[in-house]
C-alpha cells in the first residue's frame, strides 16, 4: 500500500524558466556591486562557470557532455551579458545545486585572484536565493493537489540543492506546511541521479519500498529511483518536458491532480499483486501436497 509520495519541487510544483539561477545571479551581484570592490560581471560568470565546471570534475559528477562546457576560449569584451550568455551559464549553474554556494562563490574569487570579505560572500549568495524565490512561482493546480495529496499520504519534498536555500524558496511559495519532511541532496551528499540516493533516503524515512512513490520530471532522476527498486510518476512540463525517458516510467501525468489517481492505481496493483501470490502460493502447497501424497501411494 502507498504511504508515502517523494515529490520534487521543481517543474513538479515550482515553475521557473530556463535561465532563472543565473538571472537571479546577476542581478544580485550588480545590486551588491556598487557598494563594494566586485569585479565585473562578465568576468565573474566566465570564472563561476569554471569553478562548477571544475568542482563537478573532481567529485566524477555524472553529468551531460553539454553542461561540461568552459567558456573559457570565448573572449567577452563587453560588460553587458546578453540573454544567450545566461542560458548558456544556466546549464552550467544548474548543476551546482549540490555544492554550498558560499564555497561556489570563495573558489570564484579565489580563480580571479580578488580577496572578497565574507561577509560580501554570504550577502551575494543570500541575496541571489531571495531573488529567486521572489521570481518564480506555482503551477495552478499546485496547492489544490497538495491540499488533496496531504490528506491521504505523507508528503516528502526531495530537491537536488542546499537547506538553507530550498528552504528559503518553500517558505517563500507557502509549501513547507504540506510536508511533513524536506530532504534536500546535500545533506546526504548524493544527487537524485544517483540510485545510491534513493537507498539513503528509504533508510531515512524508514519506509520500504512498495510504500513509496515517487513524482519527478527529470527522467535521469526516474532511472535512478527504478534501478533502486521504486515505482515513479514522471510529471511531464518545465524545460524537461520534451525530453524522451531513459526508460519508461511506470505513470506519466500532466499535473498534481492526478496524482491521487495514479497513487491510487498503484496501490490496487499491489493489492491484486498480493492476492495473485497468495493464490499462487495456495496452489503449490497444494500442488506439492498432492506430489507427496501419490509418491507415498
Amino acid at each position: 500500500m502507498i504511504t508515502t509520495l517523494i515529490i520534487d519541487g521543481y517543474q513538479t510544483c515550482i515553475k521557473t524558466g530556463e535561465d532563472d539561477l543565473a538571472k537571479a545571479m546577476k542581478k544580485a551581484y550588480e545590486e551588491i556591486s556598487p557598494n563594494t570592490t566586485l569585479p565585473p560581471f562578465f568576468l565573474f560568470l566566465e570564472a563561476y562557470q569554471q569553478v562548477v565546471v571544475e568542482i563537478e570534475s573532481e567529485a566524477d559528477a555524472k553529468t551531460d557532455a553539454d553542461s561540461k562546457k568552459i567558456i573559457t576560449d570565448k573572449v567577452i569584451r563587453s560588460r553587458d551579458i546578453n540573454d544567450k550568455e545566461i542560458k548558456d551559464a544556466e546549464t552550467i549553474i544548474t548543476k551546482a545545486i549540490l555544492i554550498d554556494e558560499r564555497v561556489l562563490l570563495e573558489k570564484t574569487f579565489e580563480k580571479m585572484n580578488v580577496k572578497i570579505p565574507k561577509e560580501i560572500i554570504n550577502e551575494l549568495a543570500d541575496r541571489k536565493w531571495t531573488v529567486f524565490s521572489e521570481n518564480v512561482s506555482l503551477y495552478p493546480d499546485v496547492l489544490v493537489g497538495l491540499r488533496e495529496l496531504f490528506q491521504r499520504y505523507n508528503l516528502i519534498l526531495c530537491v537536488d540543492g542546499c537547506e538553507k536555500y530550498e528552504q528559503q524558496v518553500m517558505d517563500k511559495l507557502s509549501l513547507t506546511p504540506f510536508f511533513d519532511r524536506i530532504i534536500t541532496t546535500d545533506k546526504i551528499g548524493l544527487s537524485k541521479e544517483n540510485p545510491s540516493a534513493w537507498n539513503v533516503i528509504l533508510k531515512e524515512l524508514c519506509c520500504r519500498k512498495e510504500e513509496v512513490l515517487v513524482l519527478d520530471d527529470r527522467p535521469k532522476v526516474l532511472l535512478a529511483a527504478e534501478v533502486a527498486g521504486l515505482r515513479t510518476v514522471r510529471v511531464r512540463r518545465g524545460k524537461y518536458r520534451y525530453l524522451e525517458n531513459i526508460t519508461p516510467p511506470d505513470l506519466e501525468v500532466d499535473s498534481l491532480l492526478q496524482c491521487t489517481a495514479a497513487s491510487q492505481f498503484f496501490s490496487n496493483q499491489l493489492t491484486n499483486f498480493l492476492n495473485n501470490a497468495k493464490i499462487k502460493s495456495n496452489i503449490i502447497n497444494k500442488r506439492i501436497i498432492k506430489e507427496k501424497i501419490i509418491k507415498r501411494i
